[in-house]
């Protein structure tokens, strides 16, 4: 962990150098417009209820059993003990690295030459067969298209810094919630179902309140200083 550490902070090192060599200011060419949190703090929310949602669903589906142990395996290359050092590296440095690789620079430089759905799709699969084994595949494919959407909608990096963050967070939020209650099925199935409906109403909120915005407001400096709340 430490040494993923060491090798993101070199990862965007390397980018901002890119960036400045290429003339063009880091915030622009990244979209890191800052937003007000009363109109971003749903992503928080979302992420978590989409990391619990999906976690239930991987162990209710009728996935074969090689692939749950494949998936298994790779979650116990994290460790049964949780440590400083592993949290900020998967909280923080994983999310921001990533967030920067991929739905800025890759996402970015693909929508100059082609549409937006097509660069959404190609840097989603990137992302996903990025991290290796089958079923993280497939829901890292998924949040990478749930990422950019958010990304389009406040025209900034930074929700989906925030909302990667929430969703790499919520392993460790769930593991202290496990310590105060027992875990048995009737759990997992509230857990499922209050997950669910949450992230709809978060990804309702956050339709509402990028709408809410007026267009002439949003530019390429990103949202005005004006709070609309």
């Amino acid at each position: 962990m430490l040494l993923n550490i060491i090798a993101a902070v070199i990862c965007l090192f390397v980018f901002w150098l890119i960036i400045r060599l290429s003339k063009t200011s880091v915030k622009e060419r990244l979209d890191l417009y800052p937003i007000p949190f009363m109109d971003v703090w749903p992503v928080l929310i979302l992420g978590l209820t989409t990391n619990i949602f999906i976690s239930y669903l991987v162990s209710l589906l009728p996935i074969p059993d090689n692939w749950m142990n494949e998936y298994y395996n790779a979650l116990n290359i994290l460790g049964d003990k949780t440590t400083f050092v592993q949290v900020i590296s998967v909280v923080l440095f994983a999310p921001v690295l990533e967030e920067v690789l991929f739905r800025g620079l890759i996402m970015k430089s693909l929508q100059s030459g082609m549409p937006k759905i097509a660069a959404l799709s190609i840097q989603a699969l990137l992302f996903g067969v990025m991290h290796g084994q089958l079923l993280w595949i497939c829901y890292a494919t998924f949040l990478g298209i749930l990422l950019a959407v958010i990304k389009f909608k406040y025209n900034s990096l930074y929700p989906c810094i925030l909302m990667h963050l929430s969703f790499n967070s919520a392993k460790y939020i769930l593991t202290l919630f496990y310590e105060i209650i027992d875990n048995n099925i009737f759990i997992e199935i509230l857990l499922f179902a209050a997950a669910f409906v949450i992230s709809i109403i978060m990804v309702g909120v956050i339709y509402r309140k990028t709408a809410e915005i007026p267009f002439f407001c949003r530019n390429k400096s990103g949202y005005s200083s004006q709070n609309v709340d």
